[in-house]
């Protein structure tokens, strides 16, 4: 497979691209507040280390496999423990490396 290097302007189009919504992962950085500053952190994520390095070695860093789990009332008796569904929050840098990940798969 040939790796195609990531650039800037695909990062500040990824990000963009996410929903505004104020829910965080454990890093607690919300996506109104990447789109926010796209222009100005897209340059620094597309260093080799960031997302580039992911990509040539073929290591989904560990990092970014870290999340939040909560569980969410679905319907019926709130006691019990079948009414519920668990949630995932990943960190926007996460959902942007799987962006990237999968646009290249694709």
């Amino acid at each position: 497979m040939e790796i195609i290097p990531v650039f800037e302007s695909e990062v500040k189009t990824i990000i963009l691209s996410l929903k505004p919504k104020n829910s965080t992962g454990y890093d607690r950085i919300p996506n109104k507040i990447l789109k926010y500053c796209s222009h100005s952190i897209s340059k620094p994520l597309t260093y080799t280390r960031i997302y580039n390095c992911p990509l040539t070695n073929g290591i989904f860093p560990e990092r970014c496999k870290f999340a939040i789990v909560w569980s969410i009332y679905k319907k019926g008796g709130k006691k019990e423990m079948n009414n519920y569904r668990p949630i995932s929050l990943l960190t926007a840098m996460s959902k942007i490396l799987e962006i990237i990940m999968f646009k290249r798969l694709e």
